[in-house]
């Protein structure tokens, strides 16, 4: 993942492209013809020909498309939860490369996350009924690793005990799928989760 944002900064960089870091975005006016203006919170405005929204399930771009019930209220819950952490474990399993465990009720899947600096990324999904108890979320993680067998969970708790404070945690939410608008001639759009979310 962080390669491939790399890759796209360094591509848009090279086609003359602009940045602009911690522009949290206000409105969105589509009244020129050939342009869209920007609107964001530190008063810049820009102008752009099309504008792709990639900001998530909670969309700000998502809010200014124009149809029915396009809003946050149509969320749902899903009943399942996903803690991330970053670890500086070393394994084969974890060398260029991740693995999947899935027992039925939990997940845990891993994956390069800086090569250089030998991190992996690692989420595991569980019932978010387990967010409820008093348990820390590296106490929750910690139960569910002793519950499968020994190697494996030997190698689940190396990762955990190499995961940078604090571990991060959401619960998962879903949506109906996005009306579809092949023939709008907006120029706003959405992709990923902004659009479906990719749970």
């Amino acid at each position: 993942r962080q390669q491939l944002r790399q890759v796209l900064l360094n591509r848009y960089d090279a086609l003359g492209g602009i940045i602009f870091w911690d522009a949290s975005l206000v409105d969105i006016y589509e009244e020129e013809e050939n342009f869209v203006r920007l609107h964001f919170a530190n008063g810049n405005i820009t102008r752009a020909r099309v504008v792709v929204g990639a900001d998530g399930i909670r969309s700000k771009v998502r809010t200014f498309l124009k149809f029915p019930n396009n809003n946050d209220a149509e969320l749902r819950p899903v009943g399942i939860a996903a803690v991330i952490g970053i670890s500086s474990f070393q394994h084969t399993l974890l060398d260029k490369r991740g693995f999947y465990v899935v027992d039925g009720t939990h997940r845990l899947f891993t994956q390069p996350f800086d090569k250089e600096a030998g991190l992996s990324m690692w989420q595991l999904s569980f019932p978010s009924s387990l967010l409820q108890s008093q348990m820390s979320l590296s106490q929750i993680v910690a139960q569910i690793f002793n519950s499968w067998c020994s190697e494996l969970g030997d190698i689940c708790h190396k990762l955990l005990a190499n995961t940078k404070e604090p571990l991060w945690s959401v619960s998962l939410l879903d949506r109906d799928a996005m009306p579809s608008r092949s023939r709008s001639k907006s120029r706003l759009t959405v992709l990923g989760d902004a659009c479906h979310p990719m749970t």
